[in-house]
């Protein structure tokens, strides 16, 4: 194809003023042109937002359900603690053992249950017995059953009621054992002998 020379060039730009049409028609050709490269750049940036807008969207979705579990998380904790807090209440350490015979003598009082003898048994506090736990701002802590020989005199029904005591109590008392005789001097009362243990720690 025949390149046209720069005199070929100026007859066809002056030639050109007197068809409008041909003008119109370079300026549209020209106009699409540049419109073309514009969207094109405005294209690219459109996706360029979208996409930006889908990456925020979705670190926001993360965001709240990061503070949403970290909620759940801390609520949770703050649980535990209150649990942990009323445990540790339930169970008290070895030294308040004769105030904790002091209940059981008030629990008995009350049942109308005579009591004829309460004391501990010593040897029962053996390493198979000992639960190692570690409780927040006190290290470790050893956790045994106590146990304590009761010998009583006293009716089903009294004998029902001092149970029912000690099963709702704030400490952990067990009964471990029951023995029940009858009074060949009172038929309305029983001779009873008992082994209850309760849960003390030992820091």
């Amino acid at each position: 194809m025949k390149t046209p020379s720069n005199e070929e060039l100026f007859a066809f730009f002056r030639n050109l003023k007197h068809n409008p049409r041909a003008i119109m028609a370079i300026a549209a050709c020209v106009f699409l042109l540049d419109a073309a490269f514009l969207l094109r750049g405005q294209l690219s940036q459109v996706v360029r937002l979208f996409s930006e807008a889908r990456t925020l969207r979705n670190e926001y979705k993360n965001d709240v359900l990061d503070v949403k579990f970290g909620g759940t998380y801390k609520t949770r904790l703050e649980t535990l603690k209150s649990e942990e807090a009323a445990l540790e209440k339930q169970i008290p350490p070895e030294e308040n053992v004769p105030a904790l015979l002091e209940t059981v003598s008030k629990y008995a009082d009350v049942s109308s249950v005579k009591l004829t003898r309460i004391k501990p048994i010593p040897e029962v506090q053996s390493l198979t017995n000992t639960v190692v736990v570690s409780v927040a701002g006190k290290g470790e802590t050893k956790i045994f059953r106590e146990k304590i020989a009761i010998s009583a005199t006293a009716g089903f029904h009294q004998l029902g009621r001092f149970i029912a005591f000690l099963e709702n109590a704030a400490n952990f008392f067990d009964i471990s054992s029951l023995e029940i005789r009858t009074d060949d001097r009172d038929y309305m009362h029983h001779v009873i002998t008992m082994v209850i243990e309760v849960v003390v720690n030992k820091g």
